[in-house]
């Protein structure tokens, strides 16, 4: 967290602007994805319930929206079933550590509907990388610090995300 905010004191990141992804970024993002991916979700959650986060922060709703997105892939082409269902669980994860229930996610959405499941993967890697971007901004703005860390870590699991979405 010392380097992003010496990042952000210097000037590199700028507040409300794209975060540049650089290597060092890029290097990173395996380890906090781990943390992320890996942590106690109960913890986190307690985390930010004690730092008093308000519960209608955007990223609430961007990750139900994710969920969704998941499940529409999910049924849409249930031969993606087994590489999707862990990172849309991971998605629930995210909401529970932002302080949401983790079961409350919006009915599937009335977006595009992909013609194969190489768009289906490609529209959702698409989805991530902006997730991850929008986590990284909201960390680097929150005044909280608790707050701060669970969108680190998020932005951090998401970016992760993206790598397997166009891996496999």
């Amino acid at each position: 967290m010392e380097y992003v905010s010496e990042a952000f004191a210097s000037g590199r990141i700028t507040q409300g602007g794209p975060v540049a992804f650089t290597r060092r970024v890029a290097l990173l993002i395996p380890v906090l994805a781990v943390t992320a991916c890996a942590s106690d979700s109960g913890a986190s959650s307690s985390a930010i319930a004690q730092a008093g986060a308000p519960s209608d922060l955007p990223s609430i709703a961007n990750e139900a929206e994710l969920i969704a997105q998941y499940d529409a892939a999910i049924a849409q082409f249930p031969q993606l079933k087994a590489t999707l269902t862990p990172l849309r669980d991971q998605h629930r994860a995210h909401l529970e550590a932002l302080g949401a229930p983790g079961t409350s996610i919006p009915s599937a959405l009335q977006g595009e509907r992909a013609g194969s499941p190489q768009a289906a993967r490609t529209q959702l890697a698409d989805a991530e990388k902006r997730a991850s971007q929008q986590r990284l901004s909201d960390c680097l703005v929150a005044t909280n610090e608790a707050v701060a860390r669970t969108l680190a870590l998020i932005s951090a699991s998401e970016a992760s995300h993206v790598a397997v979405l166009v891996d496999i």
